[in-house]
């Protein structure tokens, strides 16, 4: 259920993710398209031009105050060294301003006009400044004939008219530099509302995905609800402070405790389990995973239930994580393994009866699988044979036990009883020959049984070494055969008298 529920939280995330990048995305893309970004870089452009272009008629109207002020103090190369000092200044802020309205094409040619008109304006004062220190007439085809002052005057009238040009020019600027000031306002009103939107967008669309999500949670829950009533295993959730928030029916048997009366307690409270063979209560799994947020698995624990029963247990405990993968619980699942232990510890016992019949055994008992490999081999065994267990199990029994004569019959014969698939549970004895470590052979009495398993045929042989009782039937024939011929020699008979 976990791997469902982390792949479903991962395919919701991942649809609000690409939901969200998608829409970024289409956002970017709309406001290059309606050149916002573009607009709001030239409107902050256009507010450094703006500012520039303030800057530039104080240090005009200053040079037009120190070419008109000498009329007053006659002092003319005061004036002109004033003069020449604030048009250097004028030239700086001049530079910053061109830079300023490179951005735009029609600004940068109302700068380089506007440069034009002032070079003129400032060479016509500086040459004014040089007219009207002089005393005599000007020598010039333009004023022929005209006095001093008259020439003053029309030049004093052609530099206020080449300063209205220059004011012109610089105010010209204005209006370009507005415009795009204005767009650029322009942009980020719109830029703010489309942040606005996307952010409402956005905010619906978590709210959207978070309902659809607490939906699923709930979903989950009532589905887990059911799962647990209808598992077989009892099973116990809790809180991250390990209080019980969930016990199925199974559960609540086992612990004797109703889901009413427990939930809200500490799981120490409810779920005792002591270790079955130090009879300690084991206390410190719950802490182990919280801490390592692993899962673990116990066995050998006795379950006391409320009312002191005891119930042979198998748990394992997990952390429950949300879809952040955040930890919220533990969940215990247990399951009352005590009629399987009793079997368990009965098998045990009657396995460990039956070794023990085995190994006292005076037959030699043998166990092999349908490869031939040992793996059963009494104390009998080993002393008939003369291999130990530990050797005997490394080899085929056919290379060790059985003569190399009745080896290809032997296989033969083992094939055929699979072949034939029917177990046969009935032991008939019967003669035939075995062979000892060192080779020599000698005559045994074999009864065998075979059954087939889930890892294949198993075959239990059961032989007795009859050396001594064929060398008694050998002696005996030989007795009775001297009898016979000396009976016929002496031409005697006998009688078998039945007293």
């Amino acid at each position: 259920m976990k791997v469902s529920r982390d792949s479903i939280a991962a395919s919701s995330k991942s649809k609000l993710w690409i939901n969200i990048l998608f829409m970024l995305m289409l956002f970017v893309i709309v406001l290059y398209a309606l050149n916002v970004p573009q607009d709001i870089q030239t409107g902050v452009k256009g507010q450094i031009a703006i500012q520039e272009l303030d800057g530039m008629r104080h240090p005009l109207l200053k040079i037009k105050a120190t070419a008109s002020r000498f009329h007053f103090d006659k002092n003319v190369s005061a004036a002109k060294i004033e003069l020449e000092k604030l048009d250097a200044d004028s030239r700086s802020c001049i530079h910053h301003y061109k830079i300023a309205a490179d951005y735009n094409n029609v600004l940068s040619k109302t700068v380089a006009d506007f440069i034009i008109a002032y070079n003129r304006w400032v060479r016509a004062e500086l040459e004014y400044l040089a007219a009207f220190a002089e005393s005599s007439y000007m020598q010039s085809d333009d004023i022929v004939g005209l006095s001093h002052d008259h020439y003053l005057t029309l030049k004093a009238s052609e530099n206020n008219a080449l300063f209205l040009s220059v004011m012109q020019l610089l105010a010209d600027g204005e209006e370009p530099i507005h415009d795009d000031i204005t767009k650029g306002r322009q942009a980020s009103q719109v830029l703010q509302c489309a942040i606005a939107s996307l952010a409402i967008y956005f905010f619906v669309l978590i709210f959207l995905f978070q309902r659809g999500s607490n939906r699923e949670h709930l979903f989950r829950e009532k589905n887990l609800e059911i799962t647990l009533k209808s598992i077989g295993d009892a099973v116990i959730a809790t809180d991250v402070q390990g209080n019980i928030t969930s016990m199925n029916p199974e559960a609540q048997r086992l612990t004797g405790w109703t889901i009413e009366t427990a939930k809200g307690c500490a799981l120490s409270k409810i779920f005792k389990v002591i270790n079955e063979s130090s009879g300690e209560l084991v206390t410190n799994q719950l802490e182990q995973v919280k801490q390592e947020a692993t899962k673990t698995q116990a066995v050998n624990l006795v379950l006391i239930a409320l009312d002191g029963s005891r119930y042979q247990i198998h748990e394992n405990i997990a952390a429950i994580h949300d879809d952040f993968g955040e930890q919220t619980g533990l969940v215990l699942v247990f399951s009352d393994i005590t009629h399987a232990h009793e079997l368990k510890n009965r098998l045990d016992e009657n396995a460990n009866r039956l070794k023990r019949l085995i190994d006292s055994s005076i037959d030699a008992v043998v166990v092999i699988d349908e490869l031939g490999m040992v793996k059963e081999w009494n104390p009998a065994a080993e002393v008939m044979f003369g291999w130990s267990f530990e050797e005997i199990t490394k080899r085929p029994i056919h290379e060790t036990i059985i003569p190399e004569e009745f080896r290809q019959q032997h296989l033969q014969g083992i094939q055929q009883l699979i072949k034939n698939n029917q177990p046969a549970t009935d032991a008939k004895r019967i003669e035939s020959v075995g062979q000892y470590r060192d080779g020599h052979t000698f005559p045994i009495e074999l009864a065998m049984t075979y059954v087939q398993t889930q890892n294949g045929w198993v075959f239990n042989a059961f032989m007795r070494d009859i050396s001594a009782q064929k060398h008694k039937e050998i002696l005996l024939k030989k007795n009775e055969l001297l009898l016979r011929e000396s009976q016929r020699i002496a031409k005697l008979g006998y009688w078998d008298l039945d007293l």
